[in-house]
């Protein structure tokens, strides 16, 4: 299950809700504060004995609960083309084999610059992917929608989008407010996970 908190949310009641009802073996979040730490270590602590963030007070914190343990230690942050940017992979065994995690979030590209940024950053995602040798879950918030061609680029790589196949309600992360939807690259079906 992947969740974005929405770092200025201080809701918790709504999210553990629906983390309970999905009950998942693995949870990865992204803008994941000190606030968002302290509440969930208190809430789902026990369940998920397993777990690494990155606690960051801006949009871009991110972590990896797991019910599994990782196999070895996770990677807290990786170098994109700008700079080191607060991306996690950690390593579990599924069925016998080590499956890598991957939990991004991107830049929304709701700004010139932040476009630029954005295109770079998913470049270097797609070419960390292509350099990884065991099977990938990635998820996160791309902020990206399923019909773009950045989605493309994802299937042409061999994923699936996990919330076409399974997925219910809203379906995309950004943007949050309907008169932004004109954007390039926003809209109503936000490609937010997917596995490989």
């Amino acid at each position: 299950m992947s969740v974005n908190l929405l770092m200025v949310n201080d809701q918790t009641a709504p999210i553990l809700r629906q983390i309970g009802q999905s009950d998942p073996e693995i949870l990865i979040l992204q803008e994941y504060t000190s606030f968002w730490h302290a509440e969930l270590q208190s809430a789902l602590g026990d369940e998920y004995p397993y777990w690494c963030s990155i606690q960051r007070e801006d949009s871009f914190g991110s972590a990896i609960y797991s019910r599994r343990p990782f196999a070895g230690d996770p990677q807290r942050g990786f170098v994109l083309s700008d700079g080191w940017q607060p991306l996690i992979r950690a390593v579990v065994q599924i069925d016998g084999r080590d499956i890598a995690i991957y939990n991004v979030h991107l830049l929304p590209p709701r700004r010139y610059d932040y476009t630029i940024v954005w295109r770079r950053h998913f470049a270097d995602v797609l070419g960390l992917l292509e350099e990884e040798a065991l099977p990938v879950i990635l998820a996160g918030d791309f902020n990206f929608t399923d019909n773009s061609v950045f989605a493309d680029d994802l299937r042409r790589a061999g994923f699936r989008s996990a919330y076409s196949i399974a997925g219910w309600g809203r379906g995309w992360t950004w943007p949050a407010l309907d008169s932004l939807w004109w954007f390039p690259a926003c809209g109503s079906t936000t490609c937010t996970s997917a596995v490989v």
